[in-house]
């Protein structure tokens, strides 16, 4: 029995906030851990900031992700028979290294050692390197490093972000809770307390069902999920799952409490009550995740009235079953936070049953609508702009000026569960399961804090921080509850400097010395580059975040990743860009740029695009001379076809604009006998329905294929065709010049049918014979 009270003097102590404020770091390296040797004699910095360390095997690089070792080889040109290095000193890009008595010159931007021509004495002489070895550094992080015998050490001190409040059980914490008297109220789910804490979080003690305060660990009649305080100051606690109880305070910490499972009608109040809120007009609103909203629009009164399920009375919908959060603004209107959507509603004086809602889900076809459907919680800033948190799909921002619009747009930031949000000198911060999201005013995307910055596994219960004062606000864990320092995450604010560790260039040797370099060429036939980098933050480097763009493309996230493969790059000059984050989870704006010089192949020179322009220039000259060339025959070929078909007769040729027009042709004098010998053939035997290609082949004396062959090549058709056109050619003069009938003149005209004939030249002429003496007359 005596340790009880010891222990709550103790946690009474704790939660005052009497907690190392800080913690020292140390952290070993070994040969087990890559150091090359074990025994390190001296230590330096490079302007970078990144360390070197002199071994019995080598000179060392640590980045923060590991260690690169340089050592003399064969046939490398270095005169440096031992890698037992007893002292190096840092001047520019150069390290001076002691090597059994002797002075060696190890340059940073070659990975070379060379002979320096000087003893190490004469060396420390001339450069004023100090007698003794460097064995301790300070870092301008306020990182110290020191050579051990097995290796060396960094040691710094770590900032505490917050402090728990100690419980005796670990136990969910479901709401946080301030009342008029600046009493601080938290509730635990498995274990059924009520705590009671004053101003200074110093423990009161424990709410019993009876209503005192107890200074032993006790729990209450059921998990408390939220708790209210009216006009009245009457206390109402919404339990899961045993309905609601008010309790007035009737001492100092002494409370009569009235377990309330329905009103004087019998009308039930829901099992698992999650908020509760009263509006200017003394009417509690009871969200609850089995029975809707409801409402208690007479509290005051001792046989008050529970409206027990608004899905009754209003056009809230029938899924809307499960609320969490009531939020009414300054203007009377009310926001319901339901799994089923975002409900609105502009409340009044009147019967809360006639209430008409807006109500808003996430849309699959309207980019702007509420990003999901299952809302957590509601927060106004000092700005009046409203932020609705989501399970799933982050924050969303109305931004829709009038609320009661039937429809919303919304600003979607993040994709995370997010339970709730405070606002603290004007950044929102917005808690999720694991991590907090910062959204600073005018950004458009949030900033994250997670157990890489505070170094710890925590994750957040549902319960809306509460703030305490003095930057620090209590927050619910899972597990328990801490006071968190919002303050301190923007003051590790340390900007790493970005540097190359290692590249490797189309699958080849892995090329360490690096770290001075701000140029990459790469030769004519390598075309992929895989780039290690660090961002030397050495209290941080196993959680920093990175991400990279290749000349103006978007920005590509890395997460903890630090190197990038670049494949299939063109020849030319590439600029790549790689970002990391500070340790307080915002990007460090340390944009380090490096350049890639990709050599072209003799093929994708600017002289072999010249040839390459030249020679298209050249094919596309070469066909449109074709092109013109074949366009100019065919004009010559069709106007040597009309000339000869408008020949009245054969072998007499009595136009002489006609003849003339035969004259100037392009036909030789071979060709015109020709033509003039298979033209007399036509003209004398047009009517003459048996007329074929062999009549003409035979008279011109030529062969089928041969008469075929030369009327192509000067007329541009064959001997049938031409054969066609000049029998309509002649029925055309007939039609135009004669009264013949249409029958005669296609017995003159070679055709025994008369029905074949008129399809023949319609299909030819495009009309009829008789429409076309009809037209023509």
């Amino acid at each position: 029995m005596k340790l009880r009270p010891l222990f709550l003097v103790l946690l009474s102590i704790l939660s005052a906030g009497l907690l190392a404020d800080s913690l020292k770091v140390t952290q070993h390296f070994g040969e087990f851990n890559g150091l090359s040797h074990h025994h390190s004699t001296s230590l330096a910095m490079d302007r970078h900031g990144m360390i070197w360390i002199g071994t019995w095997n080598g000179l060392q690089r640590y980045s923060g992700y590991g260690f690169a070792t340089f050592k003399s080889h064969p046939g490398d040109g270095s005169s440096m028979e031992f890698d037992r290095i007893k002292n190096i000193h840092i001047i520019g890009e150069k390290i001076y290294c002691e090597v059994e008595h002797q002075c060696y010159v190890f340059d940073i931007r070659t990975g070379k050692f060379y002979y320096s021509g000087m003893t190490w004495e004469q060396s420390r002489k001339k450069y004023q390197i100090p007698a003794q070895p460097v064995r301790q550094l300070a870092g301008k992080d306020g990182i110290n490093w020191t050579l051990d015998s097995s290796g060396f050490r960094k040691e710094y001190i770590r900032t505490n972000y917050y402090r728990r409040i100690p419980q005796m059980k670990p136990a969910q914490v479901r709401c946080l809770f301030r009342d008029h008297r600046e009493r601080i109220w938290i509730t635990t789910k498995e274990d059924s307390t009520v705590r009671v804490f004053d101003n200074s979080l110093h423990l009161i003690g424990y709410l019993t069902r009876q209503g005192t305060i107890s200074k032993d660990y006790t729990s209450f009649a059921a998990p408390v999920y939220s708790m209210f305080q009216d006009n009245r100051n009457v206390f109402w606690l919404g339990s899961k799952p045993n309905h609601i109880y008010n309790m007035k305070e009737t001492g100092n910490n002494k409370f009569a409490i009235h377990h309330i499972l329905n009103d004087a009608k019998g009308h039930k109040v829901g099992n698992e009550i999650y908020d509760i809120q009263q509006d200017r007009w003394g009417r509690l609103w009871l969200s609850t995740m089995d029975k809707s909203l409801m409402c208690i629009p007479n509290p005051e009164s001792e046989h008050f009235t529970i409206i027990d399920d608004m899905r009754q009375y209003t056009n809230l919908p029938k899924d809307c079953k499960s609320i969490r959060c009531v939020r009414i603004l300054a203007n009377d209107i009310m926001l319901v936070c339901s799994t089923r959507g975002l409900l609105i509603t502009k409340l009044t004086g009147g019967d809360p049953r006639r209430l008409s809602f807006k109500i808003h889900r996430k849309e699959t076809n309207r980019e702007k609508s509420l990003s999901n459907s299952a809302t957590m919680y509601a927060m106004e800033d000092e700005r009046h702009h409203i932020y609705i948190c989501t399970e799933g799909g982050g924050v969303n921002e109305i931004a829709t000026g009038n609320l009661m619009a039937d429809k919303l747009d919304f600003r979607h930031y993040s994709e995370n569960y997010i339970s709730s949000g405070i606002e603290y000198k004007g950044v929102k911060w917005f808690i999720g399961t694991k991590e907090f999201e910062e959204l600073v005013p005018g950004s458009k995307e949030p900033v994250y804090f997670n157990n890489d910055v505070w170094k710890d596994e925590l994750l957040f219960s549902d319960a809306t921080p509460l703030s305490v004062g003095d930057n620090h606000w209590i927050l619910g864990l899972m597990d328990g509850a801490m006071v968190f320092d919002f303050d301190q995450l923007h003051k590790a604010n340390f900007v790493p400097q970005i540097v190359l560790t290692h590249v490797i260039v189309e699958n080849g040797k892995q090329m360490k010395a690096v770290s001075e370099l701000d140029t990459i060429l790469m030769n004519e036939h390598e075309r992929d580059i895989r780039i290690y980098f660090a961002a030397l933050d050495y209290r941080n480097s196993e959680n920093i975040s990175y991400r990279f763009k290749l000349d103006d493309g978007n920005w590509n996230s890395l997460y903890k990743e630090h190197s990038i493969a670049l494949l299939n790059l063109h020849p030319g000059k590439h600029t790549v860009t790689i970002e990391s984050k500070m340790q307080n989870g915002a990007w460090a704006g340390n944009a380090r740029n490096f350049t890639l010089i990709v050599k072209p192949t003799i093929w994708q020179t600017t002289f072999a695009k010249i040839i390459y322009f030249l020679l298209l220039v050249g094919l596309i000259a070469l066909v449109v001379y074709i092109y013109n060339y074949i366009k100019d025959i065919k004009r010559k070929q069709e106007e040597t076809l009309k000339a000869y078909l408008r020949l009245e007769k054969a072998g007499e040729i009595t136009n002489k604009e006609v003849k003339g027009e035969v004259e100037k042709s392009f036909l030789s004098n071979d060709q015109k006998v020709f033509m003039d010998k298979i033209m007399e053939c036509i003209n004398n035997n047009l009517d003459n329905s048996d007329l074929s290609v062999n009549d003409l082949a035979n008279y011109v004396g030529t062969s089928r294929s041969g008469i075929n062959r030369k009327l192509k090549s000067i007329i541009g058709i064959t001997p049938k065709e031409l054969i066609i056109k000049s029998r309509m050619q002649k029925a055309c003069t007939l039609l135009r010049t004669t009264d013949m009938t249409v029958k005669e003149i296609a017995y003159e005209c070679g055709f025994t049918d008369q029905n074949y004939f008129g399809k023949s030249f319609k299909q030819i002429i495009g009309v009829s014979p008789s429409s076309y003496r009809q037209k023509d007359s």
